[in-house]
């Protein structure tokens, strides 16, 4: 699978695709993205502490598309995923767009694996890592 990207959106959402001709997409009106893969944080108290957690899901779950078209104009950033992530992000896409539902062990360490990068996504949004 080719590099994946984290893509910040205007509106706050993190998405994590693929994306066609990433390095000339600040160019052009709009881009292809393939494949999204969104970031969900949620916030609870666990006795006094306040703990966010964070789920991976399809971006455009009702859509029967893999590739979309979105607005340039509609994105702040765009990295590349870290390497050690990849395989989480890719194990994912396979979940989300190519299997079944059936929950096996690799769909159980998917899970954590989202888990461990969606943090990694948060710590880095607020800046309290490189």
């Amino acid at each position: 699978m080719d590099n994946a990207y984290i893509i910040k959106f205007t509106n706050g959402i993190d998405v994590i695709a693929l994306l066609a001709d990433s390095e000339k997409f600040s160019e052009k009106a709009f881009i292809k993205i393939s494949y999204p893969i969104e970031v969900v944080a949620e916030q609870a108290y666990t006795g006094e502490q306040l703990v966010e957690r964070f789920s991976l899901k399809p971006w455009n779950p009702l859509a029967n598309d893999v590739t979309m078209v979105v607005s340039s104009d509609s994105i702040i950033t765009v990295s590349i995923l870290r390497e050690e992530y990849a395989g989480g992000y890719e194990r994912m896409v396979n979940r989300y767009f190519f299997s079944d539902d059936e929950l096996d062990e690799e769909s159980i360490e998917q899970d954590e694996t989202s888990i461990v990068l969606a943090e990694y996504l948060q710590a880095k949004r607020n800046n309290s890592i490189n």
